[in-house]
């Protein structure tokens, strides 16, 4: 299963995600379809360093004009996981959002009418 797009030298987008290292203090960043994996200490840093790296690899890429298949790696099955689980996790932070939101908004509504609003939620 593919997560995103397939890139292309004339189209390409790049997805990136920082977390929590193995190591106490440490972060790891990768990027999807490159398949780049980054350690450090500072995560402000690492984001830097893996936008950098990914840049010059693309501008290699096209320069040379090398295969699109080095465009879409695969990163190992562990990286994947964590980004579905971010994923997973804000999915259900804007649901709890959009209840809270539609909820406000129904109370608001039936304070100022004399008719009860009915809703399923």
């Amino acid at each position: 299963m593919r997560l995103f797009e397939r890139n292309t030298k004339k189209k390409w987008v790049l997805h990136f995600m920082v977390f929590p290292s193995r190591r106490t203090g440490w972060y790891t960043a990768v990027c999807f379809e490159l398949a780049l994996v980054r350690e450090g200490q500072e995560a402000y840093r690492l984001i830097q360093q893996i936008n950098k790296i990914a840049l010059r690899y693309m501008q290699s890429v096209i320069k040379s004009n090398l295969s699109d298949e080095l465009l879409n790696q695969k990163l190992p099955q562990r990286y994947l996981a964590r980004y579905k689980q971010a994923q997973a996790k804000e999915v259900e932070a804007l649901k709890l959002k959009w209840e809270g939101i539609v909820r406000e908004f129904i109370w608001r509504r039936s304070s100022r009418s004399s008719r009860p609003i009915a809703i399923n939620v």
